[in-house]
Parts: structure tokens; C-alpha cells; sequence
């Protein structure tokens, strides 16, 4: 059954010469001087091809100026001979065991350096000094023997300011006074055998407020309020003249801050936390504002004696409840993929040891909500700051530590190994139940009572589908909310709960307590469902693409719900509080794990979690807004939530059209249609009879686009174009099916 592949053009099937069943596609290449090529599955020389069934590669003529080594599936290495530059080539033949077709593979072997473009910033009035270690040169390759040299190409304006560039790629620029905004120039790298690169460019920026604001660090003492009295965060602050005035971006981690117009401020720490917590602000000054500065809090002591509970629990009056135990349903079990020696959620998690240290061996370590390049940073480490870890990753690539009274998560490259054994870690991952799940369930619970009651003191708390900020949103529980307690993790800061049928999480430091304390409450949790560790087919592919659109479309509401709100703010200069819709930190995803359509997956992801890190911009300002000044705002935070809605308008229109157009539509196979998949996606095709006129129009939601025909194997058939209508040109292929 061939296929035949056609754009926007009438055909009908007539009588015409024998198919060919197999299609060799040239290919191109590129590598530097001296410097190995090598093609993964990725990009391999088959990914092109046309054929029935899987394909292998033969090599045919090998190249002349190198080392190749070609693989079957398409794969191969090339090793340029030493100071060769040019173009090399190989054939190889493409065969699917009884059909072959050849093609030709060109290698550009570059000659000569390559410099990289470059950005830099500095701030009004001030200049720039650049050292030859962060200098235009360090991210530019030699290629060859010797060593670089920049020479500049064209310079900076002088009404923008002055640039001195070094030989060794460092440089001194000086801003023209009162000039801000975008200067660029340009320069080569020269070889010291005298070959040169292409042009780069160098951006500089310079900011165009006039305020500026400094970040501060203080330090605190634990289980103490902390006071500081104006002119407080506003004392390392500038502006052009007149008086500062501070406006709070985002609230205090581990605690509660109160942040005043003059600068002071109150902060009051977790209860028992010890470690870094911050909060951001801006410095404003009528309708100019500064760029957002961070204020960091060292909080020392802080250790409580195991017998004393973690929370100091405020009993709410109003809510009062007679809790009748109740039965949880077991889940739907669902087949797991286990990578690494990881454990299935129904498995039974052995107890954490309490030997595994690690140290940062570097400064500036990004401690991150889950494991994954691109997640939320929770804050940072520097060298030396040492920890008990207390799980490991899937993908053995992350470890989780206690951060701020809370998870974070940090990559194994950053940490050195002090004592214990890190495969002695039990695993947990995020990234691997996107809509549910524990990975640590107590042994052989199902369903559960519990006479152990616990109520919200705070509005909006969410219900999570896991111990952490990483897990999805089940359900919003409003303040004075009685629910069973199940469950509680090791280091007492997550319960686990029955909110009205949904089996959940939530942070303990929400809850009093109606019946008990924490020595009363289980360790660990009963098993949720989850869904199966994602493997690279075409099944999980469409299904990562469907998760992603299900998810913008449940975070457009608080998209549209954050728009209304400050939208009236701008109006009436306050905000309406009392609810808050959900902030979708939970639903930013990590880079997918199906691998063999990351080319495709992975620039869909980091703008999906961009657009939800906008949408958590307005949500985030109207909590902080409501709870810390009751609604008053000024134009500053009105003008940074409505810029964020707008953009994260713009990513979700992108976003839905561009998901639209991957998913294939969900529709049954009639006795007139054949399914097909190509390149590792999937589409449904009409059938063409002999005799039959057809139109084919090519559209956003198909993958493939023409026909399938029944033929028997040797039979001439032949297609010919009877109108054409549209601005594409019509080609066509043909594919055997079965």
C-alpha cells in the first residue's frame, strides 16, 4: 500500500511506471579545524529518508581528507586529518533489506577561528571595566594551534560614550553622561598565524533609571521578630533627588515581612528555621521605579528540642467539628517504568539514612523547586555550606537537601561527597507524576481511617499531590477547613490530608492540630496514582504535547482571573481581595524525558514555563499585596502585573497555536481511511481508488498529507495533477505502507 504525499493539488489515479520504495536524501554537515564530528540519532543520515519499515546505512565511498566511522542506524564519526579544511564527502546506501537508494554526505571543515557574540551591562554614568577572563575572547574558539587576539572591526558612537579594546579581549567602556540604552560594536579574532573570524557583536546596556536600588543583607536571630528602622533597605539606594519610597515585589521566604514606605521594615521568621531566607522590593520615586533588589536575611540558631512541636499553633474559633473517620478509596494501579534501579510509588521506601553528607564545592550554587535545569530557584549555596541530602533523583543527576525549611534540589556536579553512600538514597522525583503521587508510601496501605484532625488558619492554602511546591495543585482549602490528617514527612513540614475526597499534601505550618501532635501522626503517606515515567515513543510524544495544552488551558484562568483583578486596580487604585487564584508554580514542567523528541519538545517547554513564571508575576503581587497592605497599590505594581499579563498573553496564543498544530486530531479510523506514521509522528489518510479525482489541502493539523492507495506488490500505477490551487508547489513521494 503506497503512500503518497501531496500539498493543496486535485489528483486522480491512473495507470503509470513502477514506485520507488526507498529515497535517499542528501546531507550536510559542518565541524571546525581539527575537531570531531559526531551525529547522534538526533540528526543521523537516515532521519531524511523515505521508506517502508526500519532502514540501515552501507557505506559506499569513503571521504578523502579524514576518518570516518558509519554505524548501521545512520550514526557515525568523523575525524578531519590534521590542519585539513574544506569540504569532504562520503556516499552511503539507504536499504530496507530488499530496496536500496543512495546518497551523498558533505562535511564543511572550517578553517579559522570563531568568535561569539557577547552582552555585557552597566548602569548610568558608571563604567565598564572588563578583564581579559570574562573578555570578548572567552567564548570564542581557536581551532587550531596559537592563540587569539581581538582586533575591533567598528566602534561605538562618541554621542553614546567611549570603548578602549585590549588585545587580550577585555575592554574599558565609558558611558556619555545621562546616556542609556543599547550601544554595540564589533570585532574579529585573529589567529597568531594571521587567519581571522567573522565579525561578532558585543551589547552593552546601559540602565536607563535613574534609581537605582542596592541589595542588602542582614542577620537575624531565630525565633526573634527582627525590627530595622528607616531608612532601612533604602540607605544603599539613589536616585536623581527627592525622597525614595519602597514598594515590596515579592514576600519574605520562611517568614512574614512588613515592609514600610520609608525603607523599614519587620521581619518574622519561621519558627525554629535557621538558614537564608529573602524578600524584593523596588525604590520608587513618583513614576520612575528601579530595578528589583533583593534583601537577604541570615537567620543563626533556631534549634528546638525534639519533644517541642514545630508550630506554634493559633486555635481559630470560628471552625469547630466532630471528625468521623473516614475510608480512602485505593487507587488504579498503573504500570511503571523504573529507570536507574528506581522504585515503583506502591513500593515501600526504606527508611532515609542519616549518614549521607555532601558539600558545595562552588559559590553560587542555584538550589531549585524540582530537579531539573529551568525549575524555580528557591535561592543559593556557596563553597563549603555542608548538608545531609535526603533523596536522590530518577535520573541520578539531582539530590534533594532541606533549604529554608523547606526541599530544594541541586545537582550532583556542584556537591563533593563528605560521608555515606549516595545509592543508599531512596528515589523521588517530580518530574515522573505530573498529576499525583508519593514516592514514598507506608507498606501496604490502601485506604485508611484516622481520628487525628487538623483545620487551616490561613485562605488559600493548596492542596498539593505531593510533599512539595514541585507537586500539582489538587484543590484550593479555604481558611477553617477540618480535614483527617494521614500522614506527615520526616522533617514534619508536610501533612498529608483528606480535603473532601482528594488525597493530598499540604504545608504543616497551616495547620493546628485538633487532637494530637506530630508524634501521634504517621511518618510517610498512603500511595497515590501516578503515571508512568515517560519512554521516547510516538504514544508518549502526542500525550507530553496534550499535558502541556491541558495545562495552559487550566492556567488561562488564572491568567484571566489575575487580569480582571488588576485591571479594576488600575481603575480604582485598590485591589478586591478575599480570593486568590492559584499560582501555577506547580505546573512549570521540566525538560522532557521523552529524549527522542526533544528537538521538538524542548523550546515548547522552557516557553511553557516561562509563560507560567509571567503568570505567577500577577498572582504572586496580588497575595503580597492583599496580606501585607490590604489591597492599596500603587501605579509602580500595577504597571509590573499588567506588563506580565500582557506578555504572558502573547506566549499562550503562541503556545496554543503552535500545540494545535502538533496534536493530530482525535478521530476514529473509517474503512476509507489508513493510518501512517512518518518520522516518528502519526496521521490518518483517505484512501484513493483508481478512477477517483480527490482533493488534498494542506492544514495546520496534519503531519502527512495524501493518500493511500491498495496495490499489489510490482503493479504500475501512476498519479496525475489535474488543478492546482494556492502559493506552495506541488512534489510528490511515494512510501510503501505494508
Amino acid at each position: 500500500m503506497p503512500i503518497i504525499f501531496v500539498a493543496a493539488v486535485l489528483f486522480v489515479l491512473l495507470a503509470s511506471p513502477a514506485l520507488a520504495q526507498v529515497t535517499a536524501v542528501d546531507d550536510y554537515y559542518f565541524t571546525y579545524l581539527d575537531t570531531q564530528l559526531v551525529v547522534t540519532s538526533v540528526n543521523d543520515v537516515l532521519l531524511n529518508d523515505l521508506g517502508a519499515g526500519t532502514l540501515t546505512a552501507a557505506l559506499g565511498t569513503d571521504v578523502s581528507s579524514g576518518t570516518l566511522i558509519l554505524a548501521p542506524d545512520g550514526t557515525f564519526t568523523y575525524q578531519p586529518n590534521p590542519g585539513f579544511a574544506g569540504t569532504d564527502s562520503f556516499t552511503y546506501t539507504a536499504t530496507d533489506g530488499t530496496n536500496t537508494s543512495s546518497a551523498t554526505v558533505y562535511i564543511n571543515v572550517a578553517n579559522g577561528p570563531n568568535a561569539g557574540n557577547d552582552t555585557y551591562s552597566t548602569v548610568l554614568n558608571t563604567p565598564l571595566t572588563i578583564t581579559s577572563t570574562t573578555g570578548v575572547l572567552a567564548n570564542d574558539q581557536v581551532n587550531g594551534a596559537g592563540t587569539l587576539t581581538a582586533e575591533l572591526v567598528t566602534g561605538i558612537p562618541a554621542t553614546q560614550g567611549a570603548l578602549v579594546l585590549q588585545p587580550n579581549g577585555g575592554f574599558t567602556y565609558t558611558p556619555l553622561a545621562g546616556f542609556s540604552g543599547d550601544v554595540t560594536f564589533t570585532y574579529l579574532a585573529r589567529r597568531s598565524d594571521g587567519v581571522a573570524s567573522s565579525a561578532a557583536t558585543v551589547t552593552i546596556t546601559v540602565a536607563g533609571g535613574t534609581i537605582v536600588a542596592q541589595n542588602d543583607s542582614y542577620t537575624v536571630t531565630a525565633n526573634t521578630v527582627y525590627t530595622v528602622a528607616a531608612p532601612g533597605v533604602l540607605i544603599n539606594d539613589s536616585g536623581p533627588g527627592g525622597t525614595l519610597t519602597a514598594v515590596l515585589v515579592s514576600g519574605a521566604t520562611s517568614g512574614t515581612v512588613i515592609l514600610n514606605s520609608d525603607g523599614s521594615f519587620t521581619y518574622t521568621p519561621q519558627v525554629g528555621f535557621s538558614g537564608v531566607a529573602n524578600f524584593q522590593y523596588r525604590a520608587t520615586q513618583g513614576s520612575s521605579q528601579s530595578n528589583i533588589a533583593t534583601v537577604t536575611l541570615n537567620i543563626t540558631g533556631g534549634i528546638i528540642a525534639t519533644a517541642t512541636p514545630l508550630i506554634t499553633l493559633t486555635p481559630v474559633p470560628t471552625a469547630t467539628a466532630t471528625l468521623i473517620p473516614l475510608f480512602i478509596p485505593g487507587p488504579t494501579p498503573v504500570p511503571q517504568a523504573v529507570p536507574n534501579g528506581g522504585q515503583l510509588a506502591s513500593q515501600v521506601c526504606p527508611p532515609v539514612p542519616t549518614d549521607v553528607t555532601v558539600v558545595v564545592n562552588r559559590d553560587g550554587v542555584n538550589v531549585r523547586l524540582f530537579p531539573a535545569i529551568g525549575a524555580e530557584v528557591l535561592g543559593f549555596l556557596n563553597a563549603g555550606y555542608s548538608t545531609q541530602v535526603q533523596a536522590r533523583s530518577a535520573d541520578n543527576q539531582w539530590v534533594k537537601i532541606e533549604f529554608s525549611g523547606d526541599e530544594g534540589w541541586v545537582g550532583f556536579p556542584v556537591i563533593s561527597l563528605i560521608s555515606g553512600n549516595l545509592e543508599s538514597l531512596p528515589v523521588e522525583d517530580p518530574r515522573t507524576v505530573p498529576y499525583g503521587g508519593f514516592g514514598c508510601p507506608r507498606a501496604g496501605l490502601t485506604s485508611s481511617t484516622s481520628t487525628i484532625a487538623g483545620i487551616l488558619r490561613d485562605s488559600g492554602v493548596r492542596v498539593r499531590s505531593g510533599p512539595s511546591r514541585s507537586y500539582v495543585v489538587l484543590a484550593n482549602a479555604p481558611r477553617g477547613s477540618v480535614f483527617p490528617i494521614l500522614g506527615r514527612t520526616n522533617n514534619n513540614a508536610w501533612f498529608q490530608v483528606n480535603f473532601n475526597g482528594v488525597l493530598g499534601w499540604v504545608i504543616a505550618r497551616e495547620v493546628e492540630l485538633q487532637s494530637a501532635n506530630f508524634a501521634d501522626i504517621p511518618l510517610g503517606g498512603i500511595v497515590a496514582d501516578a503515571l508512568p515515567i515517560s519512554q521516547p515513543t510516538t504514544d508518549n510524544y502526542i500525550g507530553t504535547l496534550k499535558l502541556l495544552l491541558s495545562r495552559l488551558n487550566l492556567a488561562q484562568e488564572s491568567l484571566d482571573a489575575a487580569r480582571q483583578r488588576w485591571t479594576d486596580a488600575a481603575l480604582t487604585g485598590s485591589l478586591a481581595c478575599g480570593y486568590y487564584p492559584p499560582s501555577p508554580t506547580d505546573q512549570a514542567l521540566a525538560n522532557p524525558l521523552a529524549a527522542a523528541f526533544n528537538d521538538t519538545l524542548v523550546p515548547l517547554v522552557n516557553d511553557f514555563n516561562a509563560a507560567m513564571a509571567l503568570v505567577r508575576v500577577p498572582v504572586d503581587l496580588l497575595l503580597s499585596s492583599c496580606t501585607e497592605f490590604g489591597g492599596n497599590v500603587g501605579q509602580p505594581q500595577i504597571q509590573i502585573a499588567l506588563q506580565a499579563i500582557s506578555d504572558a498573553d502573547g506566549l499562550f496564543t503562541a503556545l496554543r497555536q503552535r500545540l494545535s498544530q502538533l496534536i493530530p486530531p482525535d478521530r476514529e479510523i473509517g474503512p476509507n481511511d489508513c493510518p501512517f506514521s512518518f518520522a516518528r509522528q502519526t496521521d490518518i489518510l483517505p484512501r484513493l481508488s483508481q478512477g477517483q479525482l480527490a482533493v488534498v489541502q494542506l492544514t495546520g493539523n496534519n503531519y502527512v498529507v495524501g493518500f493511500c492507495v491498495d496495490a499489489a506488490a510490482g503493479q504500475q500505477i501512476r498519479v496525475e495533477a489535474l488543478a492546482f490551487q494556492g502559493n506552495a508547489r506541488p512534489s510528490i513521494a511515494v512510501s510503501p505502507y505494508d
